[in-house]
């Protein structure tokens, strides 16, 4: 299942989006936009692109105007401004609204996964969101504002330790990308031996700048040619959020889930028997999960 692309059945139409400090490569699916036809926007993680979400389109067209895009790091969208400031959080927030904007999409549901999930926990935490997002699906993918303060919370009381050292050592890439130079040189070795029906290019080097930017101790300043992002993030969302919590997720503990409803508290959890890469791994199952959770919130 490495490198070998696979045919899709739906085509996409395709159009490049200007973004603050980038150009997003965008693709749109299925039904057209418009009264009574539910948008539903497909967020890809690391190290994948939007043709992660194929086999889920095949699926979803028939029945929602579909957009997924290449994020800033991948694809065939691009930055244009040097440095690590243009991946931090604020700015992916920007780029989904700004997507939105383009294709005059007044309101959308998400559907995210890894890297994917933790922008988009935070485009709903951001005060765009009450009128711009109809509900949300979040797989393999915390919100970082929740994970730092998760981590506090176990590492600081006995009993919680080991859920704290089990997510570290899940983690054990986070803290690799931080070196300097080493990553860029073991990365493409390990990601290809992830599961994937496409050829991932060089996505897995260009991510590493999101890992970087949002989550190492790096001092990141914006450039004087970078306007500053417009994203305003909340402490809490009100938009429905559905955590998939996968059993057999060898990067992200269920255990992340704990203390999610403090801050959302329209969330619903379900256990799924999957891996980390579930929703590409068992389509017809993830998108039935994905149709019954935007019918329920529409």
């Amino acid at each position: 299942m490495n490198g070998e692309p696979k045919e899709s059945t739906v085509s996409g139409r395709r159009r490049i989006v200007p973004a603050n400090g980038a150009k997003l490569a965008v693709f749109e699916y299925g039904l057209a936009a418009g009264p009574g036809v539910d948008t539903v926007v497909l967020l890809h993680g690391y190290p994948d692109d939007h043709r992660m979400w194929r086999p889920v389109i095949e699926q979803l067209a028939g029945d929602f105007h579909i957009v997924a895009y290449d994020t800033r790091n991948a694809g065939e969208s691009w930055v244009d401004t040097a440095g690590l400031a243009p991946f931090r959080i604020r700015y992916l927030v920007d780029d989904f609204y700004t997507v939105l904007e383009a294709l005059d999409v007044p309101k959308a549901h998400i559907v995210a996964h890894d890297w994917g999930a933790v922008q988009a926990w935070a485009v709903v935490r951001d005060e765009r969101a009450e009128a711009a997002v109809a509900s949300m699906l979040s797989a393999s993918g915390p919100d970082t504002a929740h994970l730092k303060r998760w981590y506090r919370d176990r590492l600081s009381r006995f009993a919680t330790v080991p859920q704290g050292l089990n997510q570290l050592l899940k983690s054990w890439y986070i803290w690799m990308f931080q070196l300097p130079k080493l990553p860029e040189l073991a990365v493409p070795k390990i990601i290809g031996r992830l599961p994937a029906d496409y050829d991932r290019g060089n996505n897995a080097v260009r991510g590493i700048a999101l890992y970087r930017a949002n989550v190492g101790i790096r001092n990141v300043r914006r450039p004087a040619g970078l306007a500053p992002a417009g994203a305003v993030l909340r402490k809490r969302t009100e938009v429905p959020v559905l955590l998939a919590n996968a059993q057999r997720d060898k990067y992200v503990s269920p255990d992340l889930a704990e203390g999610v409803s403090a801050w959302a508290p329209a969330l619903e959890q379900l256990t799924v028997p999957g891996g980390h890469w579930w929703p590409a791994q068992d389509p017809e199952a993830f998108a039935a999960v994905a149709a019954d959770w935007i019918g329920r919130n529409r």
